[in-house]
């Protein structure tokens, strides 16, 4: 096969278009998110002479099962294990598909001092201020009752499992369209929010589906008969009823655990919402509630506060950003969230976390992006995550003197650590990548240069799998939609990659970018789409990035310097920042001119480097750690989010190897293998400063990975 060219000049294998993978089954679920001035001097150029490509056809395939290389050119560690034999670890363990869950209702208040109208009070989901919802008593009231007992004429369409759908006559084929609709889809929905409840059931339901309501409701928390609107144009919007009905469902799932979700109260208003827009994000145009919370004076407190009204979309707004708080800035899982149900989201966040000052917290990072007094212009319901995104427990993963992964976690979010523990196999690289449920996963290289992989079953490792190839480099990023894909080096020196075919589980099989590289760094622009940055032949960096959020490729293009240490970082507004040491030892950096796109040219950050990590604070600032000359850590921050830089300082040690991670509260915390060849670690002692200083870990290690559990 020739060498080709394209039109950037890069070297490349067959790079005639771009990849495009195809899209993975089933229906996807996309979530919506809402320098500093340096002396440009031009980067010291080296010389930029391509190397020549080794052209293969395709990725040669890895062996069946995982082994010690017995190259010691791969750096086989064969003689470091008991009798030269690998620990036992099951290789043949396959990855098991994801299971795939809401209510009865403390009965309503006798009338006492109530009119009977106010004790019959529907819980509504309805648009903000619409006319429709305003009118729904006297809609109710017209209405002639139909043969079954419902506030609606009806024709019964079908049943499930759980449902008997029904419309209103007067929708003619548009009703029957819909509720078709309703009946292919309502059995999945109700086994969604099953999973999400714990594997508690509800029902059976009555789906009644009218024109006029605007919205949908119910006769009480635990009420089955869920009526819900219908689009009534030529070709109707199944989707909106569907999420109508989600929204709904949930409800009735929230009166049945009868645990604290409220459904006529701002918290368990919030959760429906929530779910509904989980499986039908592009239904929310027109109830949109985050935006009147954000830029009401004051942002009153509705966390600590359950306001007893399902009707108030101030209070629904600080409701539904703080449950997308947890699922998406914190990492709680929504099963997790949902099963911490209590009478307040305050008390939820403590059930979660086991501490309090949840609303501080969280209107504390609102405040640093949606300045309150500023119109937030937010017309969606999640803005997270924003700035630094904490999860749960740190996990440190390396590659002990037996060739094996060898892993230590925290014990609880932010503090105490478990000792080591061996995952088995015998690995020459290793990375750390996160499933779209939380779950992580390990890959590695093997003794037979394939990838292998181990994730987390929720109650432990599966083992080690393999994913085949032949690959020496490796990184790992994750899809808009949640699903992993791992980028690496194979044999003829270009850039290949494989990906989930759906989030948490499946794998693509390899493709390849082409071109040649020898370093891979990933990261993930402020509307989700991948970017890939590599160091091409001419010792340049050269990057491909994603035509749209999970799907398609550019091509390659290169942003030019003479680099050969690389890694990225994201600033607080979204935009990327490339991090690389230049010819003269120096940090260099090229950043995004706006979210998403342009590039500034490399500018010179000084000193002289040999490792370099990068982390954002909690409140946004990136921060670069590096080895300096003396062999110690050395860090240079941003002043304020997205600008200006402070100059370096020394955090002391001697170190080779430096990973980072951020604990749940925001912390920044290094880890790096000292001159004993154990891991040690350095944490701030208070989100964005302060440093404690070195403490050992212990162990011997030659490989390094960070990762960050969900809880």
């Amino acid at each position: 096969m020739e060498d080709l060219e394209n039109k950037s000049g890069m070297p490349v294998s067959l790079m005639d278009k771009p990849v495009k993978k195809p899209e993975p089954d089933g229906v996807r679920i996309t979530f919506l998110t809402e320098q500093e001035e340096t002396s440009k001097t031009k980067m010291p150029a080296a010389l930029m002479q391509a190397k020549t490509i080794r052209a293969k056809g395709q990725m040669p395939s890895g062996k069946a099962i995982m082994k010690i290389s017995e190259d010691k050119s791969k750096g086989s560690r064969a003689d470091k294990l008991v009798d030269g034999k690998m620990p036992a670890v099951d290789m043949n363990v396959k990855r098991p598909k994801p299971s795939k869950k809401r209510a009865d209702d403390n009965l309503m208040q006798p009338p006492s001092l109530q009119t009977e109208i106010e004790v019959r009070r529907p819980h509504v989901f309805h648009k903000s201020e619409s006319a429709e919802t305003k009118l729904v008593y006297e809609i109710l009231s017209r209405q002639k009752m139909g043969p079954t007992g419902f506030d609606y004429p009806t024709t019964f369409r079908g049943s499930t499992a759980h449902f008997n759908v029904y419309y209103d006559p007067s929708l003619g084929t548009g009703g029957a369209t819909i509720a078709d609709g309703v009946l292919a889809s309502c059995e999945d929905e109700y086994n969604y929010l099953k999973m999400q409840f714990g594997g508690i059931d509800a029902g059976p339901f009555n789906i009644i589906i009218a024109a006029g309501i605007g919205g949908a409701f119910h006769w009480g928390c635990a009420a089955t008969d869920l009526y819900c609107d219908a689009d009534t144009s030529a070709t109707p919007d199944v989707d909106h009823t569907r999420m109508l009905v989600v929204a709904e469902e949930t409800e009735v799932f929230s009166a049945v655990q009868n645990l604290g979700w409220d459904c006529g109260a701002s918290n368990g208003e919030g959760l429906s919402r929530i779910f509904a827009t989980e499986l039908y994000p592009a239904e929310l145009n027109g109830f949109t509630s985050a935006g009147y919370w954000l830029d009401t004076p004051g942002r009153p407190d509705y966390v600590n506060v359950n306001d007893p009204t399902d009707r108030n979309y101030i209070s629904i707004g600080c409701s539904v950003l703080f449950l997308n708080y947890l699922h998406y800035q914190l990492g709680y899982r929504w099963e997790h969230i949902t099963c911490a149900a209590a009478s307040t989201l305050a008390e939820t966040y403590t059930k979660l976390t086991g501490r309090t000052g949840g609303f501080d917290d969280f209107k504390a990072l609102l405040q640093v992006y949606f300045p309150e007094g500023t119109p937030s212009g937010v017309t969606i319901d999640n803005v997270f995550p924003l700035g630094a995104v904490s999860t749960g427990r740190l996990e440190v993963f390396v590659r002990g003197s037996d060739g094996a992964v060898w892993h230590n976690w925290q014990t609880a979010p932010n503090n105490g650590w478990s000792g080591w523990d061996s995952l088995g196999g015998w690995v020459s690289e290793l990375v750390v990548g996160k499933n779209a449920d939380g779950r992580l996963e390990v890959f590695a290289i093997g003794g037979d240069n394939a990838l292998w992989h181990n994730w987390q079953t929720g109650y432990g490792w599966s083992g080690w799998d393999s994913l085949g190839g032949w690959i020496d480099r490796l990184a790992v990023a994750r899809n808009a939609d949640g699903r992993q894909e791992v980028f690496a080096r194979g044999a003829d020196g270009a850039l290949w990659h494989i990906w989930q075919t759906a989030p948490n589980n499946g794998w693509s099989g390899w493709y390849s970018f082409g071109g040649w590289i020898d370093m891979i760094t990933t990261a993930q622009n402020a509307d989700g789409r991948i970017e890939v940055f590599v160091r091409g032949g001419d010792g340049a960096v050269w990057h491909i990035w994603q035509t749209a959020p999970s799907n398609g490729w550019s091509g390659w293009d290169s942003l030019g310097g003479w680099i050969d240490i690389l890694n990225v970082g994201q600033n607080a507004d979204g935009r990327l920042e490339v991090f690389a040491r230049g010819s003269d030892g120096a940090l260099w950096h090229n950043w995004q001119t706006a979210p998403n796109n342009g590039w500034s040219g490399w500018a010179s950050m000084g000193g002289w480097i040999d490792r370099i990590a990068v982390g954002q604070n909690a409140d946004g600032r990136l921060e670069v750690f590096a080895r300096g000359g003396d062999g110690a850590v050395w860090h240079n921050w941003q002043t304020a989010p997205n600008n200006g830089w402070s100059g370096w300082g020394s955090l002391g040690g001697w170190i080779d190897m430096l990973a980072l991670g951020s604990n749940q509260d925001g912390r920044i915390e290094l880890f790096a293998r000292g001159g004993d060849a154990g891991l040690w670690h350095n944490w701030q002692t208070a989100p964005n400063n302060g440093w404690s200083g070195w403490g050992s870990m212990g162990g011997w290690f030659d490989l390094l990975a960070v990762g960050q559990n969900s809880l």
